[in-house]
């Protein structure tokens, strides 16, 4: 009888896991979608505030940044989106150069780009809620 209610117990404690972990502040990139230069993510419920991306020359992109002004989608759009699809042939960012901002395509050469969430861009990662993901995109 004991071996029992260990094994049930076992059995729910692992299924607490599992429905732990599904509903995890975790970002899911469609990888199919990317071959089509599409960059569709599925969203967690919790979603920090704005969006950045940083390019294989180091080079950081604000798309959502509420801040500064800088809206992909209105704020209240963009926290409660469950799904994120963007075209990386057209998309565009907010950068600085020579200390001007300049608004430029953002997937322009082949390498490695981080998705960068977070709700204080401009602070260490640390030191901000954030959830990030590195894709690779082929620039051919």
């Amino acid at each position: 009888m004991k071996k029992i209610k260990f094994i049930a117990l076992l059995f729910v404690v692992f299924l607490g896991f599992s429905f732990v972990h599904s509903s995890s502040n975790e970002l899911e990139v469609d990888k199919n979608a990317l071959k089509n230069k599409i960059l569709k993510i599925n969203l967690p419920k919790v979603l920090p505030n704005n969006l950045a991306i940083k390019t294989p020359s180091d080079e950081w992109f604000i798309l959502q940044d509420v801040s500064q002004a800088i809206q992909l989608f209105p704020q209240e759009k963009f926290k409660s989106l469950k799904v994120l699809e963007l075209n990386m042939k057209e998309l565009k960012g907010i950068t600085w150069r020579d200390s001007k901002e300049v608004k430029d395509f953002i997937f322009k050469e082949s390498g490695n780009y981080i998705i960068y969430f977070a709700d204080e861009l401009e602070t260490e990662m640390d030191n901000t809620f954030n959830l990030q993901e590195t894709i690779y995109y082929n620039n051919n």
